[in-house]
């Protein structure tokens, strides 16, 4: 979990500094799509455990809670 907090905090300081400074000599410019498509990513990552929904089991396996339930 932690692990992903840290990959949102780089993408959008990332995307801050391309904003803030965007000619700013850099070894390895990454398209811009690629940091905004992992900071979505990362952030749904990281709050999907908030939004969990509580399901049980037959809502996915209907015929197979009949059959063997």
């Amino acid at each position: 979990y932690a692990q992903w907090v840290y990959f949102v905090l780089v993408f959008v300081g990332l995307l801050i500094l391309r904003y803030k400074r965007p000619n700013m000599r850099r070894p390895f410019r990454a398209p811009l799509i690629i940091p905004i498509i992992q900071t979505i990513l990362s952030l749904v990552m990281v709050l999907s455990p908030f939004f969990e929904k509580s399901v049980d089991s037959d809502d996915y396996f209907p015929n197979l809670a009949m059959k063997y339930g």
